[in-house]
């Protein structure tokens, strides 16, 4: 079965087959591609609590209570078992299921399961082949299979029906900041041509002007190939255009490069980019009216009660950030933005680009022009006498995954780029202020270095580019939301049919969920219990981080145990599955400093699903040692003081 490899599943080894993968070729990595951690997986543990799991699964089936445990043990490691029959979770016992089959957890201790063809949705997109123009396979894990939709043809009719895909969101700026409000995000192709894409984006690194943390000596470069290394700090310029938005604008990101083994939109990350963007020079429709009230209602909350409560701020928030994310409301915007089936194409031409090494500046004039006004960003950031027209700032995440052939690969502490050729990549926008907003956007990305100038260029074309406001009351400019697709080439194997959705349906709803803090099938809520009005505390970011911050949340052991554990769909599920996960989740977020701070000013956004959303992926997505020293650091925000050759403290 040709198969896509790289996917960093959770099934075991034997599962599947490896052989003649289009995407990987000869030097696949291995599938189980998640080191175990404790959060994730219980393999073996003391004998006592074998025995009590194994009584309690009995119990559980109904079985015959009065057979030995040795005998019960048994029935569990058969080998060649059938679709639900029992077996144990354990790496012994790998091969307990017949082929094609994985042991799913299905004890309280995670030790014991149920044999079935997948666990989660990991598993099936382990499986997929390259599909046809317009589907996406079947990447859903939907009773006990791996199937393409939840709802069937039905799925695709709401997408229509509703004038978009329906999204649920409360909003923390109305009156009944409780209930969950509906947006629509339409699908509209904008484009037909290649050569014309929905999004473009260009970085230029110059390692001749690089913080301390950056050095030279760290690239390896052989022509092919360029390495750099992980977790350091750099600063590039950069230029972005978005066709639907008629957008262009320029500025500083600051970011640095990794590995990756989770992501809320790639489906197969292998590395990652993690950014705060500034933006410099902008054209297009300035939208300010929430950041300004942000600002004027934080001013007054902050003046009405000098004493910040975080302890009634944190209970509000845990029980919010719980509701969101246990109604699915996140995973459904991550699902209104992306459209699998033009990933797959765009997979699918990538991996079958042959002329390696050919791509550069001079290959295209839209590269050659992003490069110079990349270039001019970086003149006016070093400019004191410049003035920012717009004060914006983006935290973005970027994801590359591993194609066939020269692609992308990492050391521990290393990555690897593949030069002149283009590599899959996706990437989450996040804009809290003064507009507000979430967007994904999904293209290739072409890599070229001049060794002689020490001058890297990324250049990013997106074919697929969404926007979705979950502020109901602040819905962005007319006709912005939505999701914007054209063609990543020519050819039948690349239509992008205006008529068919290749949205997924698994957090599609058409009917909004009950209201933050509420009972299942109650009108009873803890709105009491939780000292929680109508209109929330928005004054956090005004506070000292004296007032909203505990070194014993700055020292707590959370910030290295955020992960996908074993049984969970997203990072979201498993924050909410995880009590001291979720408690530190929201109780870290206030400490930080630079990474959560808009350049918009202090106090222009507060917390409701964009900042749970960018803060939790954030944490989820960064590898756990790094996770507390990225996400606290204080130099996001340095890029003025670098370029300009000030004390970059004075810029934290």
């Amino acid at each position: 079965m040709a198969t896509y490899q790289s996917v960093p599943t959770v099934q075991n080894e034997s599962h599947g087959s490896n052989e003649g993968s289009p995407l990987v070729g000869e030097d696949r990595i291995p599938i189980v591609d998640r080191p175990p951690s404790r959060k994730r997986y219980f393999v073996g543990g003391v004998v006592a609590l074998c025995f009590l799991a194994v009584g309690a699964y009995y119990r559980h089936y109904g079985a015959n209570t009065t057979a030995t445990t040795a005998q019960g043990l048994l029935s569990f490691i058969g080998a060649d078992k059938a679709a639900g029959d029992r077996c144990v979770v354990t790496k012994i016992y790998e091969t307990s299921c017949g082929a094609d089959l994985i042991c799913c957890p299905k004890s309280l201790t995670g030790t014991f399961g149920k044999c079935q063809s997948c666990c989660t949705h990991y598993d099936c997109l382990g499986l997929i082949e390259q599909p046809v123009a317009g589907d996406y396979g079947e990447p859903f894990c939907i009773d006990d299979t791996c199937q393409a939709s939840k709802t069937g043809q039905a799925g695709q009719d709401i997408l229509i029906e509703e004038g978009g895909y329906p999204v649920y969101m409360p909003s923390e700026t109305i009156d009944n900041s409780k209930t969950f409000q509906k947006y629509a995000m339409p699908r509209k192709v904008i484009s037909n041509d290649p050569n014309d894409p929905v999004f473009e984006s260009l970085w230029y690194f110059d390692f001749n002007e690089q913080p301390d943390i950056f050095s030279m000596d760290d690239i390896v470069y052989n022509g092919t190939h360029i390495t750099l290394k992980s977790f350091a700090k750099m600063h590039a310029g950069y230029s972005k255009y978005y066709k639907a938005f008629d957008e262009r604008e320029t500025g500083i990101v600051t970011m640095y490069m990794s590995d990756n083994k989770f992501s809320v939109v790639a489906d197969y990350p292998k590395l990652a980019f993690v950014e705060k963007y500034h933006t410099l020079t902008f054209e297009g429709k300035k939208d300010e009216e929430r950041g300004q009230d942000m600002l004027e209602m934080s001013a007054k909350q902050v003046e009405e009660r000098p004493k910040f409560d975080l302890d009634k701020w944190i209970l509000h928030a845990k029980a919010q950030a719980t509701a969101i994310i246990t109604r699915k409301s996140i995973e459904s915007q991550v699902e209104a933005g992306v459209d699998r089936a033009l990933n797959w194409q765009i997979r699918r031409y990538v991996n079958s680009y042959t002329e390696d090494g050919s791509l550069n500046p001079s290959s295209s004039s839209r590269w050659a022009s992003h490069s110079l006004k990349a270039q001019h960003a970086i003149e006016l950031a070093k400019d004191p006498n410049f003035t920012r027209g717009h004060l914006k700032s983006e935290q973005h995440c970027k994801h590359l995954e591993e194609g066939q052939g020269f692609t992308v690969s990492h050391t521990e502490d290393t990555v690897t780029i593949p030069l002149g050729r283009p590599v899959t990549m996706f990437s989450g926008e996040m804009v809290n202020a003064p507009s507000h907003y979430l967007g994904f956007n999904v293209g290739h990305v072409t890599a070229h270095y001049d060794e002689d100038k020490g001058i890297l260029q990324l250049f990013y074309q997106g074919y697929s580019n969404s926007r979705q406001y979950s502020d109901v009351k602040y819905p962005g400019p007319d006709g912005f939301a939505g999701l914007y697709v054209g063609p990543v080439s020519e050819g039948s194997d690349y239509v992008v049919d205006p008529l068919k959705d290749g949205r997924g349906d698994f957090s599609l709803r058409t009917e909004p969920p009950r209201d933050l803090f509420q009972f299942p099938d109650s009108k009873w809520n803890l709105s009491w219990l939780l000292r929680s009005s109508d209109v929330p505390d928005v004054s956090i970011w005004r506070r000292p981080l004296s007032e909203r911050c505990t070194a014993e949340t700055v020292n707590a052991d959370f910030w290295k145990n955020i992960d996908i554990m074993k049984g969970s769909e997203s990072i979201y599920d498993s924050i909410v599955q995880n009590l001291d996960t979720l408690n530190g989740v929201v109780e870290g977020m206030p400490c930080a400093t630079s990474w959560m701070r808009a350049d918009y000013g202090e106090g222009s956004h507060n917390f409701d699903a964009n900042e749970i959303g960018v803060w939790a992926h954030s944490l989820g997505e960064i590898v756990d040692e790094y996770t507390n020293e990225m996400t606290l650091a204080p130099w996001w925000d340095e890029w003025e003081c670098f370029y300009q050759g000030k004390d970059e403290k004075l810029c934290y």
